[in-house]
């Protein structure tokens, strides 16, 4: 203690900052007395204390089941950004409910004021938001508007209750004057249709829950848009003439679709874009529909998003911008695993991730026997390599992709 108080101010706020932020914050709980961090920080020493920069990044979780204790917690919470000045804050905001009849019982507009939290939104710089839905028409929410100058980050869901009782307003306007918004993850569909946003600014986007006609018709107005996350739902068919055809995005660098996403048993979304500038490319498959996967549309992809490159002729063949490639569960035999990497002979890592390969098959085509450890199967590097430098027919030897790391274990 007597050390790190001789130690300068500026020193021992990095130090104590490090400590909150790899915590995830201070963390003001329903559940929790607090964590370690946050202890040390309110009754170490008065210095700690007055540290400013400890003080701004905060997560607060209530329930609707326990009002009191509730009401008690988001005050702690409040008094700790009260202590922060005027730097910028990282607010996470988590409002539970597990029982409907108890959550609609308590009224968290009335029973619990959450203005003292909203009056902060001007420091805001990144903000989680997942609380219920009659937070979002409530006066000190829409008070936000405007209000909003450091805002980066959104993430906005609503509480998971049946939703045919939700109470939500025709618009959510809130967030629609954010000058400096680029990041977004919207975490219900229910909220999609409602939320006013500066889509034309995002350069991030995470979209849960929406169907390919609805993913399409968003990127159509996100002009900037690099990193693109989202979890598509079923859809019959096309019912949009605007979007039936496939979609040129020139500026996204970073595709994800997320876990148990159905389109990666069908690869409707990726038959539907052209991404030129793509580099990491990461597909999530369902366990219980490993075979299922369209390899076809993911080959057509790559080669479809590589033509649409003005560098690139028109008779090339696959992808020469992408870098990084991740699948997570695909049931990939060695033949399929070899022409998915020829088509990306630019990459520069390489990850399966719960693959569960035909051993097998690998065996009766390498030279080089091995046996995968028994709490791990590991695809040996060097396998890929023999593989990929066998004699390719005519052309001769195929180009290896410099693939660094190729796990095979349970995710």
């Amino acid at each position: 203690m007597a050390t790190l108080d001789t130690l300068p101010d500026e020193v021992l706020e990095s130090i104590l900052t490090d400590v909150v932020d790899d915590e995830g914050g201070l963390l003001f709980s329903v559940a929790f007395a607090g964590p370690a961090a946050a202890s040390a920080v309110l009754l170490v020493s008065r210095r700690w204390r007055a540290t400013a920069r400890i003080w701004t990044h905060v997560r607060v979780h209530l329930d609707a089941e326990l009002a009191d204790r509730s009401a008690q917690v988001f005050a702690r919470a409040v008094d700790a950004l009260q202590r922060s000045g005027d730097l910028s804050l990282r607010i996470e905001l988590r409002y539970e409910a597990r029982h409907i009849a108890s959550f609609r019982a308590y009224a968290p507009t009335q029973d619990l004021d959450l203005g003292p939290l909203m009056r902060t939104s001007a420091r805001w710089e990144t903000a989680d938001l997942y609380i219920p839905d009659a937070c979002y028409g409530s006066p000190a929410f829409q008070a936000m508007r405007g209000a909003l100058p450091r805002l980066r980050a959104l993430s906005i869901s609503v509480t998971q209750l049946n939703p045919t009782l939700y109470v939500l307003p025709e618009a959510i306007d809130t967030f629609s004057d954010c000058p400096t918004l680029e990041s977004v993850t919207v975490g219900n569909s229910i909220l999609y249709p409602l939320l006013n946003l500066p889509w034309a600014n995002l350069k991030d986007l995470t979209l849960h829950g929406l169907s390919v006609d609805e993913v399409i018709l968003r990127l159509q107005v996100c002009a900037v848009l690099e990193r693109l996350t989202v979890h598509v739902i079923p859809q019959a068919m096309s019912i949009n003439p605007t979007v039936c055809m496939p979609f040129i995005h020139p500026t996204i660098r970073v595709l994800r679709i997320a876990h148990s996403s159905f389109d990666t048993t069908r690869g409707e979304l990726l038959k539907r874009l052209q991404l030129p500038s793509l580099a990491e490319l990461s597909l999530t498959f369902k366990r219980e529909l490993l075979t299922q996967w369209s390899q076809k549309a993911l080959a057509e992809f790559l080669v479809r998003s590589n033509q649409t490159r003005p560098d690139v002729g028109p008779c090339a063949s696959g992808n020469s911008n992408l870098t990084s490639l991740t699948l997570r569960r695909p049931n990939l035999g060695y033949n399929q695993l070899i022409d998915l990497l020829k088509l990306t002979p630019t990459l520069i890592s390489f990850t399966l991730a719960d693959g569960r390969p035909d051993i097998d098959q690998w065996q009766e085509h390498d030279e080089e026997p091995w046996r995968p450890t028994p709490s791990t199967d590991t695809l040996p590097v060097d396998a890929i390599f023999r593989a990929l430098g066998a004699p390719g027919g005519e052309d001769g030897e195929v180009n290896k992709p410099d693939v660094v790391l190729v796990p095979i274990s349970p995710s």
